[in-house]
C-alpha cells in the first residue's frame, strides 16, 4: 500500500515548557518541532493499517526513562489506533505504552510506530502522540497525526494527476495566484486558508478543472498561513504562505 505523507510545523498548544525540555521528536535524523502535524494517507480497506514511525532523542546531559501516550482527538466511529514503543506494540484500548524506553544522553529511541485501522471508513482521524519523561510528566513532546483514509485507488490517481503551482508572490502583499489542474474525474475542489492556529480565514470553491486562483490577501493581517487544495474532500496539498505587511 502506498501513501503520501507530509508535514506542517505548528505549534498550537504546550505540554511543557522549553526550558526543562530533554525531549526531541525526530523525522529519521531531522528534529521535528512541538505540536507538528502530520498527514498521513492509506486505503480504507478492511485490514489495511496506517503508519508513521518517529525516532526519539535524548537532548538532555542525563539518562532518562521516556513512555508514549496517545490521545484520539477525533477518531471516526468504528475504526481504531494504537502505537509500537519499547519493544511492544499495544492493544487500541491502551492509551500509555506499560513499557518505558531508557535514552542515554544525545541517544535516539527508534522504537515508535503510531498506527490507524481505518476498518473500511472513510475520511480523517486525528490521534495526537505524547512522548514523556518518566519522572517529569510535564517534560514531553508530541506531534499530531492526521490519519486520512480514502477508496482503494482514488486518492493517488487524483494525487498524481493533479497539479498545482506554487503561489505567486510568497511572500503575498495584496493577492497571490496558482495555477491548477486537476483530475478529469474530480467532481468537487476547493481551496482552504487557515491560520497559524488553524483557524480558516479563507475558503473557496473552485468550479473548473483547470484555470487559475486568484486569492486576496489585503484584508489579512501579516504572518505565516497554511494553504490546502482539496479534491472530493480529500487534502491533496497543503503549504505555507506568507503574508507581507
Amino acid at each position: 500500500m502506498k501513501r503520501t505523507l507530509l508535514f506542517i510545523i505548528i505549534c498550537e498548544f504546550c505540554f511543557s515548557s522549553i526550558m526543562s525540555q530533554s525531549l526531541q521528536v525526530l523525522d529519521g535524523t531531522t528534529p521535528v518541532t512541538n505540536g507538528s502535524i502530520y498527514y498521513v494517507w492509506g486505503d480504507s480497506l478492511t485490514g489495511t493499517k496506517m503508519s508513521l514511525k518517529l525516532n526519539l532523542k535524548n537532548i538532555s546531559s542525563s539518562t532518562v526513562g521516556v513512555r508514549s501516550k496517545k490521545i484520539e482527538t477525533s477518531l471516526i466511529s468504528g475504526t481504531s489506533s494504537n502505537m509500537c514503543f519499547a519493544g511492544q506494540c499495544y492493544l487500541s484500548t491502551v492509551f500509555t505504552s506499560l513499557q518505558a524506553a531508557t535514552i542515554a544522553s544525545n541517544e535516539v529511541d527508534t522504537s515508535f510506530i503510531g498506527e490507524y485501522s481505518p476498518k473500511g471508513h472513510l475520511g480523517e482521524s486525528i490521534v495526537t502522540f505524547v512522548f514523556f519523561n518518566t519522572s517529569d510528566t510535564n517534560d514531553s513532546a508530541w506531534v499530531e497525526v492526521r490519519f486520512n483514509a480514502t477508496p482503494a485507488g482514488i486518492s493517488e490517481s487524483t494525487v498524481s494527476n493533479t497539479e498545482i503551482s506554487n503561489p505567486y508572490p510568497n511572500p503575498a502583499v495584496d493577492n497571490t495566484t496558482f495555477n491548477y489542474s486537476f483530475a478529469q474525474n474530480t467532481t468537487t475542489a476547493k481551496f482552504v486558508l487557515c491560520d497559524l492556529l488553524g483557524s480558516k480565514v479563507i475558503e473557496t470553491e473552485i468550479n473548473d478543472l483547470n484555470g487559475v486562483l486568484n486569492v486576496n490577501t489585503s484584508n489579512l493581517n501579516g504572518g505565516i498561513y497554511f494553504y490546502s487544495f482539496y479534491a472530493d474532500n480529500k487534502m491533496v496539498l497543503t503549504r505555507k504562505l506568507i503574508v507581507k505587511r
